[in-house]
């Protein structure tokens, strides 16, 4: 747990200050208590956070006041594993880290959805749905990126910019692309940083160092027979992003990706 903390603590851009102590008198099964919790389930499983949110007056939004991580009983018994307790606690590490993200407030970012072959790959983020390993990578700018952007650093916003701007398909609002913002140089793709289309078909890729971004958008990778055929779309050119500034791009991804048939269909 405190090698999970640390990770998030310890991003330059952010103001997030995390701590933990043992308190063996929070009840695992009391619910909503008004403590920060992490603890053992009886049922072997993945770890998981649960999340409480209060309506807040002052802002008119909805404040996490509370985050419970349950951890399967699994972990605690290398023998229901096999494995040493040593290397239970280190593949442990990871997934506390994806929990902790969703305690500091961050969702489920895009995911890659491409062929993985081969340990050259690149990795998702840590807080995306797809194949991470924080254990290889740790934090990547995406997962920092978000951090910052919920809890910046003195005068972290001020050094940074944003892409904005509209993904349509066919004259209409493509909801749930995956949009990335590459910067040049090598390695783009895990120091990229993504977003999802929201529902009017527009995006806001924020908190970018100032230098040039190839755009890649990428149809949503849920309801897929829904856009099976639509095909990645490149915005042409790198757009360029300077401190405190907005560039708006527009994206229209088409139809012609011919895509083979899963082995049940």
């Amino acid at each position: 747990m405190e090698q999970a903390i640390t990770a998030w603590a310890s991003i330059p851009s952010t103001d997030l200050r995390l701590d933990h102590a043992v308190n063996t008198a929070i009840d695992p099964n009391g619910g909503q208590d008004g403590h920060h919790s992490v603890f053992l389930d009886a049922e072997p499983g993945p770890p998981y956070a649960r999340l409480w949110s209060d309506w807040d007056e002052r802002s008119s939004r909805f404040l996490l006041v509370e985050c419970d991580i349950s951890i399967g009983s699994g972990y605690a018994d290398p023998d229901l594993t096999h494995r040493t307790l040593e290397s239970v606690r280190d593949a442990l590490v990871g997934p506390l880290v994806h929990e902790v993200g969703h305690c500091i407030g961050l969702g489920h970012g895009p995911k890659l959805e491409m062929t993985r072959a081969g340990s050259g790959a690149p990795h998702d983020p840590v807080m995306s749905g797809g194949r991470w390993s924080f254990e290889e990578t740790g934090l990547l700018p995406d997962d920092a990126t978000g951090a910052s952007l919920l809890r910046p650093a003195n005068d972290w916003l001020r050094t940074t910019g944003e892409i904005a701007g509209s993904v349509e398909l066919e004259g209409e609002p493509l909801f749930a692309a995956r949009i990335w913002a590459l910067p040049e140089g090598n390695n783009a793709l895990e120091r990229a940083v993504s977003v999802f289309v929201n529902e009017r078909g527009r995006f806001q890729i924020e908190g970018l160092e100032p230098q040039g971004y190839a755009l890649w958008a990428s149809p949503p990778y849920f309801h897929r027979a829904s856009y099976r055929d639509v095909d990645d779309s490149v915005h042409g050119g790198l757009v360029r992003v300077g401190a405190g500034t907005s560039t708006e791009v527009a994206l229209f991804p088409q139809p012609g990706r011919q895509a083979r048939p899963r082995p049940s269909e």
